[in-house]
């Protein structure tokens, strides 16, 4: 399924996520990176895939 991350009314990303293993498998498009989560940003490389998913599972779970 593909989803939008928001921040409010701003648009943040386009992910892609699988229900069978709760995970955030692809992130499609990057809107507006500086509305993003602390917790989905890694230092160097900016919004990652990893970071998403083990924000999401803190956030979720």
């Amino acid at each position: 399924m593909n989803y939008k991350l928001m921040n409010k009314n701003i648009e943040v990303l386009d992910f892609s996520y699988d229900h069978e293993t709760h995970t955030v498998t692809k992130i499609t498009k990057i809107s507006h990176s500086e509305y993003a989560p602390l917790g989905i940003m890694e230092y160097k490389t900016g919004i990652t895939r990893k970071a998403f998913n083990d924000w999401w599972k803190n956030s979720y779970f």
